[in-house]
């Protein structure tokens, strides 16, 4: 025996020992030696039923005790002899329980007995094989009903255990207040002994009532285990039975007609059931008319009285019962009316099935696994219905069960909401068998769909690969129609609002998204193309046919993703779900990003700045090579790459060189010695930036005398050359002072050179004296 009916059986020992004779419950002390306590000793079934039995009579005493009205002692409140009363009714109810779980434990064991003995002795069936396809599923029926009792088994036994852990921490938690208890009598005043003994003893009869439950609980769960054990000596039989029968099924005629017949009766019974539920239906609509007529006629009464004002009320309560009365009808004829069309589908399937085990023809077994697994998703989607229903007709009976619950016992509504919820539980009725029928054939076709693997595994090749082209098209075209998204589509005609749910399958997606490929691909080469030609005419620079190929690649992709949603029917409201505070949260997250996005549009309208513009940015200079949807590119003289935010070229200071005309103008500044022929120095200056290929013509360069230095008189040269030329402005002022030089030594003009002079005062004369070697020393004389 486990731990936790060792704990139970001390537990219950204890609640023995507190419980005491009645005459001892009315002493003021009950205290008891622990070393005159003996082990406790494993009960044997009937010790347990003589005991629980005692404690039946005697519960059942005081409850009549209780019943009669015999006040408590003084300082007893009505609350605790109604929390005595409980503990009383739950004794007697677990202790009740208790005896029947330990009759039944006899009855279970021998259940398991004789399953054995069975077991034992089954050997085989009484005539050879191949036995009817009908003793085939009858027997997997009860393996699966059997596998099914099993799982739920071991879920109510682990529940039991779940719940036992429970009670033993309320039998301490009782235990430790039947301690206090005791305490408190003890220690109590002459004048509070009555009071306290009996909540003493009230504190002993919930222990014991709480060890009872536990008892019941444990002997529930023992016996849960013993059905277990029961069930899997059954299955041990049916799976002999199973194995004996084999692979090969037989479909005798006899039974085909058997089961055609057994077909065609339960059409007549449903078929008849239908009818009466239409002949109720028409009763209720005709019924529905004449509440009508009520209600239209007190409506018209002038000057009504509260009566009236009354009975219009029950009037418009009956009419809306009634329409309620003929929604459930209406959802029973349609439940009737599916299990009337669904009724063939099993015999249907039983004709595939035999094609499918008993066919010569390959291609007729094919076709015949193709119908079985229409039949099992058909099935699949009633089992659906069926769902939907059944909760349905649950909500609506609970919402007409607390309605009649609130009403008064006298109210004239009473007996319409009854005939209301005998319709809606008819209603549920109807749904049940419907599932059972289809749950049925849903688990029989999927063992049927089982053991057709099993017999592939028999096929020649050449039977295999003649079935495969039609397996491989019916996947293909399943997963063709698979619908990946469904949205709802509204169209307005003459103010009427109709939604139509539609599906997007994975092949209308598969086109769609070929579609913008193909699409897009084809436009941008002829963009490309087009560009092409615009830069080999002259329209556009290279650089600025890169960007606006760039933009309007992008803004044909965004007509082209438009397009697509249009092929496939999809409204922009489908993406609704995108606003709110997703939107928000995408618009904080990426403001910055639509920021740089929008400055590039008014950059690329305003055409302030263009590709091959030069700028100076933040103190680097360089030449605008791309301006793309969030950043542009600027390339420095040093052939460094800066990747600038478009939203910089329109927030900071930017200076552009090139904005109107890439003509500039520079400087080149020339220092002569004084004394030279100023006339002859500004000719050859001028001479010199006329000579120079890239220095402009027009305008002219200019050589101005700019200043008369401490040291030399300095010379200007302002000249104009185009950004666009290869050579650069550094270059040409560099060219410029080699042959400015060069021609100023051939005139014999020396270039001025930095001079100081300095002034020194002494006292006396000094004496220099000059040496062959060095200079040694300069002292004053």
């Amino acid at each position: 025996m486990t731990r936790t009916v060792f704990s139970f059986l001390r537990l219950g020992l204890l609640v023995v020992l507190f419980a005491g004779s009645p005459a001892m419950a009315q002493l003021p002390s009950l205290k008891l030696s622990e070393d005159k306590v003996e082990a406790p000793q494993e009960e044997t079934p009937a010790d347990k039923r003589k005991r629980l039995k005692s404690w039946l009579d005697e519960w059942r005493g005081q409850v009549d005790v209780l019943d009669k009205g015999v006040a408590p002692p003084a300082g007893i409140t009505p609350d605790e002899v109604a929390s005595r009363r409980a503990d009383l009714l739950l004794g007697i109810f677990t202790a009740e329980n208790t005896i029947r779980s330990l009759d039944t434990a006899d009855i279970l064991k021998q259940s398991i007995a004789q399953a054995k003995e069975e077991n034992a002795k089954w050997k085989s069936f009484d005539k050879p094989g191949p036995y009817s396809f009908v003793l085939h599923d009858e027997l997997r029926r009860q393996q699966e009903g059997i596998a099914t009792r099993m799982r739920a088994y071991e879920s109510a036994v682990n529940m039991f255990e779940r719940e036992l852990g429970k009670r033993q921490d309320e039998i301490k938690k009782a235990d430790e207040v039947v301690r206090r208890a005791q305490e408190t009598a003890d220690r109590a005043a002459p004048e509070n002994v009555d009071a306290e003994v009996w909540r003493l003893e009230s504190a002993k009869l919930k222990l014991r009532a709480l060890s009872s439950a536990a008892a019941m609980l444990q002997h529930t769960s023992d016996n849960t285990r013993l059905r277990t054990a029961s069930a899997e000596e059954e299955a041990a039989l049916l799976k002999r039975k199973v194995a004996a029968l084999g692979t090969e099924t037989a479909f005798p005629q006899q039974d085909l007609d058997h089961l055609q017949h057994s077909t065609d009766e339960r059409r007549k019974d449903i078929a008849k059931e239908l009818n009466g539920i239409e002949k109720s239906q028409q009763g209720t609509i005709a019924d529905r008319q004449t509440a009508l007529a009520a209600v239209e006629a007190l409506k018209a009464t002038p000057n009504p009285t509260d009566a009236d004002k009354a009975k219009l009320a029950a009037a418009v309560d009956r009419v809306q019962g009634l329409d309620n009365q003929l929604e459930s009808l209406a959802n029973r004829v349609e439940i009737t009316g599916a299990r009337l069309r669904f009724l063939s589908e099993y015999y249907e399937a039983q004709k595939s099935r035999k094609t499918l085990l008993t066919s010569q023809s390959a291609a007729d077994r094919t076709e015949a696994l193709a119908a079985l697994q229409t039949q099992l998703a058909r099935a699949s989607a009633f089992d659906s219905l069926v769902d939907v229903r059944r909760n349905s007709a649950l909500s609506a009976m609970q919402e007409q069960e607390s309605r009649l619950t609130s009403l008064p016992p006298d109210s004239p509504l009473r007996p319409q909401i009854e005939q209301l919820l005998g319709t809606l539980r008819g209603d549920l009725d109807a749904v049940e068998r419907f599932g059972q029928d289809i749950s049925g054939l849903h688990l029989d076709i999927g063992r049927w769909l089982a053991d057709s693997d099993q017999i592939a595994k028999s096929m020649t090749w050449g039977e295999r690969l003649s079935g495969l082209g039609s397996r491989i098209a019916k996947q293909a075209k399943a997963v063709w129609n698979f619908v990946v998204y469904r949205y709802d589509d509204k169209t307005e005609v003459d103010g009427q609002v109709t939604t139509v749910r539609r599906g997007l399958t994975l092949g209308w997606l598969i086109g769609a998204l070929l579609f913008f490929f193909v699409a897009y691909r084809a436009g941008s080469w002829l963009l490309k193309r087009a560009f092409k030609r615009l830069v080999g005419k002259g329209r556009v620079e290279q650089g600025q046919a890169d960007t606006l190929r760039r933009w309007t690649r992008i803004a044909m992709g965004i007509v082209l993703a438009l397009v697509t949603l249009n092929f496939l029917k999809i409204p922009l409201a489908a993406f609704a779900f995108l606003g709110g505070a997703l939107a928000i949260g995408i618009g904080f997250g990426t403001q910055t990003l639509f920021k740089n996005f929008i400055s590039g549009l008014i950059v690329l309208a305003e055409r302030k700045v263009r590709v091959g513009d030069i700028l100076e940015v933040d103190g680097v200079a360089g030449t605008v090579t791309s301006i793309d949807t969030r950043s542009s590119t600027v390339r420095s003289f040093d052939g460094v790459d800066m990747i600038m935010p478009n939203s910089v070229l329109l927030e900071n200071k930017v200076i552009s060189w090139t904005h109107d005309t890439p003509v500039v103008r520079r400087v080149v500044r020339v220092r002569v010695a004084y004394g030279s022929q100023l006339r002859m120095v500004s000719t050859i200056l001028s001479e010199c930036a006329a000579q120079h290929g890239v220095i402009m013509k027009t305008p002219e360069p200019q050589v101005v005398l700019e200043e008369f230095a401490t040291d030399s008189l300095v010379f200007a040269i302002f000249f104009w050359i185009d950004l666009r030329a290869k050579t650069g402005g550094s270059v040409v002022a560099s060219d410029l002072r080699f042959m400015i030089e060069r021609r100023l030594s051939e005139a014999g003009i020396a270039l001025a050179s930095p001079q100081q002079s300095f002034q020194l005062h002494a006292d006396k004369p000094l004496r220099v004296q000059m040496d062959a070697g060095e200079v040694e020393e300069v002292k004053p004389v």
